[in-house]
This record gives C-alpha cells, sequence and structure tokens, in this order.
C-alpha cells in the first residue's frame, strides 16, 4: 500500500484519489493515487531533491522563462494566421528542461 499524505485532490472526476510522494504501482486500489513531488506551497520532498547547483537551476530557469515568452509569440503568430500550425507547451516546461538535464 502506498503511503500518501493524507491530502484529497479537488479536481473534477478525481475526488476520491490523494496525492502520494511515493512512486509505486497499485495492485488493489479503490481509486489511483496521485504521484507528485512537491507540495503546495512547493517544498520538494528530500527523497526527491537532485541538488543542483544554483547555476545550473538558473539556468534551466531562465530556459523556461524564454519558452514561455516564445510560446506567446508563435501561438499569437498562428492564431493570426501567419504560420499554420503550433502547438504550446505552457504547464509543461519544466518536463522538457528537466528531461534534457538528465541527458546532459
Amino acid at each position: 500500500m502506498l503511503r500518501s499524505t493524507g491530502e484529497r485532490i479537488n479536481y473534477p472526476g478525481a475526488t476520491k484519489s490523494v496525492f502520494t510522494e511515493e512512486l509505486a504501482f497499485e495492485k488493489h486500489a479503490t481509486s489511483i493515487p496521485t504521484y507528485r513531488a512537491m507540495d503546495r506551497q512547493g517544498v520538494l520532498a528530500a527523497a526527491h531533491d537532485p541538488k543542483l547547483p544554483e547555476d545550473t537551476l538558473v539556468k534551466m530557469y531562465k530556459g523556461m522563462v524564454t519558452l514561455n515568452v516564445m510560446d506567446n509569440i508563435l501561438y499569437d503568430a498562428q492564431r493570426q494566421g501567419r504560420i499554420s500550425f503550433y502547438m504550446t507547451n505552457y504547464g509543461e516546461e519544466a518536463t522538457h528542461f528537466g528531461s534534457s538535464a538528465a541527458l546532459v
């Protein structure tokens, strides 16, 4: 059985699910727990802290902000008909930069 934080999810359709900081398969669950590494206050669970140097974190953050600005520009261009198709990365910036940082 996964250890949950006890905090329930407040999303439509997921009201029975609880948050967990353990990434594991659940065989006999009434509802699937929702995995998270950071709580609502932005505190990272100690087991999930990659202990990256501050300059690396600043570089990743600047890249995420740049991607967000480029998303706004390219999405506006697509809406104006200047380019035919563009899919935004809103809310997914960290997944791209986190996985690419692991490859470096």
